[in-house]
């Protein structure tokens, strides 16, 4: 990812909706095009994000299905940041 590695030794595993769920689901869910995010320590000396808590952000889109007349189907992006938008609100917006 960007040349940073994670380490998750001693990591806590989250699932898309912030719920506990096991290192192996985690691994299970988590494939290229999706967005995981670790919040832990960084060491600039080794590149490595260590601990802290593994977050499956979004799991990989599923591929792109033809439409009934055999057209491709439209392509959807996502701009911008993810991050910890939707937890800000976790408890209640003011």
């Amino acid at each position: 990812m960007l040349g940073i590695a994670l380490d998750t030794t001693g990591a806590l595993f989250e699932g898309p909706a912030a719920e506990p769920i096991t290192q192996a689901d985690f691994f299970a869910a988590v494939s290229a095009g999706a967005m995981v995010e670790q919040t832990g320590t960084y060491n600039p000396q080794t590149n490595r994000v260590s601990g802290g808590v593994m977050a499956l952000i979004l799991a990989a889109p599923p591929a792109p299905v033809n439409s009934p007349t055999g057209e491709p189907a439209p392509v959807q992006l996502l701009i911008g940041p993810l991050g910890n938008l939707d937890r800000i609100y976790r408890s209640g917006f003011e």
